[in-house]
């Protein structure tokens, strides 16, 4: 089937989700492709393609909007690690993806850039196109500003593959991107920090288009 083009990012719907507006190339105005796929998408602004699936369509405006759904987080099975860990091993990188917001990650001190890496292991890479992070119950450091990095061997790293600010909150929130490259190895680099003395995790997680 012929390509459908990213025209921009639309917000308003459903947290958790991702919306991108785009404009059929099948030779009518209004048309737009089955539910199913996999179907090839242009991003226009960086010219970068990715394929998925289909799995609704909701209008909006003149054109037709593709919710895009999420699996489960990817940083399973894998080894976590980070630049800088405090002394306690109560804090290790490890405790970022444990499943417990209740526990986390955190730097000995707020000195930026901090980093927070994970690999996937041996064998294994994914697509991630959506990134989550929690600061934790009862925390009150929060990252800033960060960019989101890919890598095959950790060493040589894709290192803005998407960039963004946090907002000043505990719960969850997440960040969608354009990523075509599968990689072994995934990075956050926190830039800033909103407040506390920290760069801290409560729990994060990384996810690819179902």
């Amino acid at each position: 089937m012929p390509p459908l083009v990213l025209v921009a990012p639309v917000g308003g719907l459903p947290l958790g989700r991702r919306q991108l507006s785009v404009k059929s190339v099948f030779g009518v105005p209004t048309g737009h492709p089955p539910i199913g796929g996999p179907y090839l998408v242009r991003n226009a602004l960086t010219g970068k393609y990715y394929a998925f699936n289909l799995t609704a369509w909701f209008e909006f405006g003149r054109d037709f909007v593709p919710v895009l759904t999420y699996g489960a987080s990817v940083l399973t099975g894998g080894t976590a690690y980070a630049m800088q860990d405090r002394d306690d091993p109560t804090f290790a990188a490890g405790k970022a993806v444990d499943g417990s917001v209740g526990t986390l990650w955190a730097s000995q001190n707020s000195t930026v850039p901090q980093w927070w890496a994970y690999d996937l292991g041996a064998g294994h890479s994914a697509i991630v196109q959506r990134v989550g992070w929690a600061s934790g119950s009862g925390r009150s450091e929060f990252i800033g500003a960060f960019t989101v990095g890919g890598s095959a061997d950790g060493v040589t790293w894709d290192p803005v593959l998407y960039t963004g600010t946090a907002v000043n909150m505990v719960d969850w929130q997440f960040f969608t991107f354009t990523n075509g490259a599968a990689y072994r190895f995934y990075r956050l680099m926190v830039t800033s920090v909103l407040s506390g003395d920290l760069v801290q995790l409560g729990e994060i997680g990384m996810y690819e288009v179902t």
